[in-house]
């Protein structure tokens, strides 16, 4: 903390990654624990707090085993075991200001994935599947009374790569929400009422694609929806 309000930090970590190969035929080891191994992440950052506003900034590199698939030109026999890296390197930064009855939120994250150290042909340089390379994220409130506030918030994520060999790709896409909060009192019980719109201009998109064991999943973005609720403590 070089001076009031402002925090310097430099974090290194390690964490377990395992994996079980799936008891499915087609795999020659089904059913097997693949070998424990470490991913290793390493972080450097700055926070900002003053009075009606705060700033964040983080640069980071995280590294990752990767498990694939080794098959016999056919397809009918694999061997499932741990190959290479998924190294992620990016900058994250995010920041929240105050004026009045207004607020605003701002965070964005820039991702470059890439896969490193496989001995599986034509892997390394390619970008790791459904990781976007950018992400936004936006929030603008008004609070229209003391016990009352409004909401829009805006979430954008880049385009992602749908199969491991990157010929395939989801475009980027965007949402935008609205939503209100109050506050009221019943029998001596605060309540907070919400109230919101999802996904307001009812944007069609595939929202990510998770892809595992062969296989791709596709999840689109939710319809536009209402949502109404409720909740108090006892």
């Amino acid at each position: 903390t070089p001076v009031a309000g402002t925090i310097l930090y430099a974090s290194w970590g390690q964490g377990v990654e395992s994996e079980v190969v799936p008891n499915r035929s087609f795999y020659d080891n089904g059913g097997a624990a693949l070998p424990a191994l470490k991913s290793r992440q390493l972080e450097l950052g700055v926070k900002l707090q003053r009075e009606h506003h705060a700033i964040a900034l983080a640069v980071f590199d995280i590294r990752r085993p990767v498990a694939r698939d080794f098959c016999d030109d056919a397809g009918a026999h694999c061997m499932r075991r741990t190959d290479g890296v998924a190294r992620h390197r990016g900058v994250e930064a995010s920041m929240e200001a105050r004026a009045g009855a207004w607020t605003a939120r701002a965070a964005g994250q820039w991702l470059d994935a890439r896969n490193a150290g496989a001995s599986l042909p034509g892997v390394n340089g390619l970008r790791p599947t459904n990781v976007p390379r950018q992400s936004l994220r936006l929030q603008i409130g008004y609070d229209v009374a003391p016990a009352a506030s409004v909401q829009a918030p805006l979430a954008h994520e880049g385009r992602r790569a749908v199969l491991p060999d990157n010929s395939v790709w989801l475009p980027s896409w965007s949402r935008l929400d609205l939503s209100a909060q109050w506050r009221t009192k019943l029998a001596d019980r605060e309540v907070r009422w919400r109230a919101g719109i999802e996904n307001v201009t009812d944007r069609r998109a595939w929202r990510e694609s998770p892809y595992q064991f062969s296989h791709v999943y596709l999840y689109p973005l939710a319809p536009r929806s209402w949502r109404v609720s409720a909740s108090t403590s006892f």
